[in-house]
């Protein structure tokens, strides 16, 4: 417990000196609280320290994107090397149904896996 209560005042008087600031304020101590431990204590002004999360994106989701990506270069060369008469209509058609089938076996897969 004690630690833990030198590492908080520790941090938080690293942030007060990067304010260039000579006193340790409550905004410093949340802010440590709330991004290294993740505790939130109700009852202080701790909303204008919320900031942006970047959000945990898996693996599945990774490989969902990357074939999509990969569609789309298909497609796109497609057209490139026919831009005019039936291949560029079909590409275009192909690049809604691919993804979404490549999609839906990539869920079958993980289902018989899980």
């Amino acid at each position: 417990m004690l630690f833990f209560h030198l590492q908080i005042t520790t941090f938080s008087c690293s942030l007060a000196k990067h304010r260039k600031s000579t006193q340790l304020e409550a905004k410093d101590i949340l802010l440590h609280i709330e991004k290294n431990w993740n505790i939130t204590l109700p009852g202080f002004g701790g909303d204008e320290i919320k900031g942006f999360r970047k959000p945990l994106t898996n693996d599945i989701h990774k490989e969902r994107l990357a074939v999509i990506k990969k569609s789309i270069v298909a497609t796109e060369t497609a057209n490139a090397r026919n831009p005019t008469g039936q291949a560029a209509g079909n590409a275009k058609g192909s690049l809604v149904k691919t993804p979404a089938n490549i999609i839906s076996s990539l869920n079958s897969k993980m289902r018989e896996v899980t």
